[in-house]
């Protein structure tokens, strides 16, 4: 596994594979139902702060503290996997990924207040809004519907805005930016598409260390929030329900149904280390957990029970 704490997961559309980031500068690309590693990807020259993957698992893509991201093969049929296929130049360190569902299209975020776009394919770049953010662009999360595509945004001040990738306009202000980053260290937004709740059934969920909230995205309003605060976020069941993680004292994984809201509470998985990154896709039996260690835990969708450590 890695040799210093995981800063990001993320999975196939059908659970199979998996890759991590770490501050160790590696990328590790897993096969999740033995938590084989398949490959170990280096070329970082610092932290891995973010990464993707294709629904198919063909490729992944890394954002780093060196100002790089990096498009890997990580096809598992092809002699090449493993291999790192091209790397793109920013100006600040890449915070925060998120690939378009139709798996070429990519969103980054970076400290210095950026938010971009790169086509994985082509390597064409994009820049959405040079200033998206007074404060780093910490977290993006992408929705896409027929051709119009939309990156939803939050940033270290608390700062949370959806985009139009195309116009590069601003649709909706969600929530403003404090004066203090101590205020407020991180966002964590995951937009949903298709769910029946809110207008039109698009809806997104933001958590930050203030308050987790569940947004109406057509409407730019607020719907209701969760009880607790969390640092990481994603969508299971088809978007019904979401699985949160937080670095409290009780360092726990909730999930919730954004219909009902109940909730229920997972076993501790990183005791004396908060969850740093969950993922989760809607067509998979399992959920991809990772806190501020070496580990990565493999855990049932449903129970939250843990499978296995990667």
């Amino acid at each position: 596994g890695h040799t210093d704490k995981v800063l990001s997961v993320a999975v196939t559309a059908d659970t199979q594979y998996a890759v991590s980031g770490s501050s160790d500068k590696t990328l590790r690309h897993w096969y999740v139902p033995t938590g084989e590693c398949l490959h170990t990807m280096e070329g970082h020259t610092s932290a891995v702060n973010a990464v993707a993957i294709t629904r198919d698992g063909s490729k992944a893509v890394s954002g780093s503290s060196d100002r790089t991201v990096k498009v890997w093969n990580t096809d598992p049929s092809s002699s090449m996997s493993g291999n790192l296929i091209f790397t793109m130049r920013r100006h600040s360190a890449v915070l925060s990924l998120s690939l378009m569902p139709d798996d070429r299209h990519l969103a980054l975020g970076t400290a210095g207040g950026a938010l971009g776009t790169c086509d994985i394919v082509s390597g064409e770049e994009g820049t959405v809004s040079p200033r998206a953010h007074r404060g780093a662009v910490t977290s993006v999360a992408t929705i896409m519907e027929g051709e119009k595509r939309q990156v939803l945004s939050g940033s270290s001040l608390g700062g949370v805005r959806l985009w139009d990738t195309g116009s590069g306009e601003c649709v909706w202000t969600l929530a403003g930016e404090h004066e203090d980053s101590s205020e407020d260290p991180g966002l964590v937004p995951v937009p949903i598409t298709g769910m029946g709740t809110g207008s039109n059934g698009n809806v997104a969920i933001t958590a930050n260390t203030r308050a987790t909230t569940v947004w109406d995205l057509q409407t730019g309003t607020r719907l209701w929030e969760l009880d607790g605060v969390f640092t990481s976020a994603c969508m299971a069941d088809e978007g019904r329900l979401a699985i949160t993680g937080s670095k409290d004292t009780n360092n726990t994984i909730r999930i919730w149904d954004l219909k009902s809201r109940p909730t229920r509470q997972a076993t501790q998985f990183f005791p004396g280390a908060g969850v740093t990154s969950v993922a989760h896709s809607p067509c998979g039996r399992y959920s991809i957990i990772a806190g501020s260690s070496p580990k990565v835990v493999v855990c049932d969708a449903e129970s939250l029970e843990a499978v296995r450590q990667i």
